[in-house]
């Protein structure tokens, strides 16, 4: 990362003085300052400009970083940097990923073929490769059979649950106009496996359900029996309390308590 802060200085500083050059030839005179600040202006904006529509400067070309959403995995875009300014969405989460060490968020390939360790590597800590549901450890044991009674959990992989009280959609950045009132889970996921909306959770007074929104990578459900069962795409499916559900690369352990 400071070799891409650094030419990331440098190249402004480059352009500055290409600017004030051709102001003390062509017009040694007061508008020189004019120059001056124009070379600034225009390394600043070309900077910035880049940034937010490739999450790429001449500095993280070279390094062969590029910074994103952490949630999609998406340039920050200048309609999202003028609605956090005005408000309108939540304190911007950025990521920056390191395209050397895998593959690159913006352009990843979401065929069948890649394997876990072909994601993105990035500067921050990625989520613990073992299911680890640290937040309901102190809960009572998981019943197999759910009641009205009973709360169900959903628990990331990372130890964050969300209680499933309505249905509940599950990807990097979900949504879906056909079904407004429910809950909306966003889960970080670089590799971009995870799709935007990938999974619908749903529950009854007796059971739950798990429907794969028509997903890129599909989705997978581990019963506790150690079972695999691939989820037919639009298909309402069964989930035993205790399940895991494989989303991209992220896990969800399905559980109940009451």
């Amino acid at each position: 990362m400071w070799l891409a802060r650094v030419i990331d200085i440098v190249v402004p500083f480059a352009m500055i003085t290409a600017a004030l050059t051709v102001a003390v030839v062509v017009d040694p005179g007061e508008t020189a300052m004019g120059w001056l600040l124009a070379g600034a202006t225009l390394a600043a904006g070309l900077e910035v400009h880049l940034l937010l529509r490739s999450g790429r400067t001449p500095g993280r070309w070279v390094a062969g970083l590029r910074t994103v959403d952490k949630n999609t995995g998406t340039p920050i875009g200048w309609e999202r940097l003028i609605h956090r300014f005005i408000g309108g969405v939540p304190a911007l989460g950025l990521v920056t990923a390191d395209l050397r060490s895998g593959r690159d968020p913006v352009r990843a390939d979401l065929t069948e073929g890649h394997s876990a360790d072909q994601s993105v590597r990035t500067t921050v800590p990625p989520p613990p490769p073992e299911l680890r549901p640290t937040t309901v450890q102190s809960a009572p044991p998981a019943p197999r059979t759910v009641t009205s009674r009973s709360a169900v959990l959903l628990v990331s992989e990372s130890g964050r649950s969300w209680e499933l009280r309505r249905p509940a959609l599950v990807g990097r950045k979900p949504a879906d106009p056909r079904l407004p009132d429910v809950d909306l889970i966003a889960l970080p996921d670089l590799s971009r496996r995870l799709s935007r909306t990938h999974l619908l959770f749903e529950r009854s007074d007796t059971m739950v359900w798990a429907t794969d929104q028509h997903s890129t990578s599909g989705t997978k459900l581990i019963t506790p029996d150690g079972t695999q069962i691939r989820l037919d795409a639009g298909a309402r499916t069964v989930v035993p309390i205790g399940s895991v559900i494989e989303c991209g690369h992220r896990q969800i352990r399905v559980l109940a308590h009451g």
